[in-house]
């Protein structure tokens, strides 16, 4: 490995390792090992060696990657951060960005979110009515069931808060909340005056917990992009394989802290 790296690359950090399915899982579960070698010296000096078992397919880079490159640049690891009384005050007073996270308004359409797709229905209790994904083994192992909100305005650099409450009878769920900029269209031979919407940051959140019971999940997400600037977010429910059903209650998205240039102008 050493003359290799040396010779064909003039390098002087190797950094290898593998990543392997646990069976009989068929997804998010791998057995994850990573090695850091400098090969600078007159002997080889191992900076890192770890083996993981991963829960989710996300933690590999937010995770173990970042835990592997803090030692490999001599950071210590992150310390948890306390809570903020100002954002946690924002959590509980300010408006939710989803006029419509508890599915209360609308009938045939709800409010605030796209047409129903096939496999998402609205279910009507005596106290309460929430969102219903049910979908066979086919759809789960292919393209899953997503759903859509409608937009709402972000502010690069702002801190905010998803939250929602789930139940899952064993299929997978997750979250993606999606932020855009806004572009004027360069395609040959359209209109230049219509402005588009594309892309520029997504916050992937894993949700967990026991099958059959309402859970709670709550993340938060900053919005940034190094060339382009998220002017608005939408969120996507999600949930894959296995078959089964997913059911949703109480989405919720709030801004809990300003962007830092914001919070300057404001001095």
């Amino acid at each position: 490995m050493g003359h290799v790296l040396r010779e064909e690359f003039e390098g002087d950090i190797a950094v290898w390792g593998s990543v392997e399915r646990v069976p009989p899982h068929e997804t998010d579960v791998y057995d994850l090992r990573i090695r850091v070698v400098d090969f600078s010296g007159p002997k080889p000096v191992v900076i890192y060696d770890k083996s993981h078992r991963t829960k989710t397919v996300s933690e590999i880079p937010h995770l173990y990657v970042k835990r592997m490159l803090a030692v490999l640049y001599h950071k210590r690891p992150e310390a948890p951060a306390g809570l903020d009384p100002a954002a946690e005050k924002r959590w509980k007073t300010a408006p939710n960005l989803l006029a419509n996270g508890s599915f209360q308004k609308g009938r045939r359409r709800l409010d605030g979110w796209d047409p129903l797709p096939k496999f998402v229905s609205l279910v009507t209790s005596r106290k309460n009515r929430y969102l219903r994904m049910s979908f066979p083994k086919n759809i789960a192992a292919t393209s899953g069931v997503l759903y859509y909100s409608e937009y709402f305005p972000v502010d690069e650099g702002a801190t905010y808060r998803f939250s929602c409450r789930y139940r899952t009878s064993g299929s997978a769920v997750k979250v993606f909340i999606k932020c855009y900029d806004e572009f004027r269209d360069s395609r040959t031979g359209t209109n230049r005056n219509i402005v588009r919407k594309r892309e520029v940051y997504r916050s992937q959140q894993n949700l967990k917990g026991e099958p059959g019971t309402w859970q709670t999940h709550t993340e938060d997400f900053t919005p940034k992009h190094p060339r382009f600037t998220p002017r608005w977010g939408r969120v996507m429910l999600y949930a894959y394989w296995p078959a089964g059903t997913v059911e949703w209650d109480d989405v919720v998205v709030k801004q809990i802290k300003p962007s830092p240039a914001a919070s300057t102008a404001d001095r």
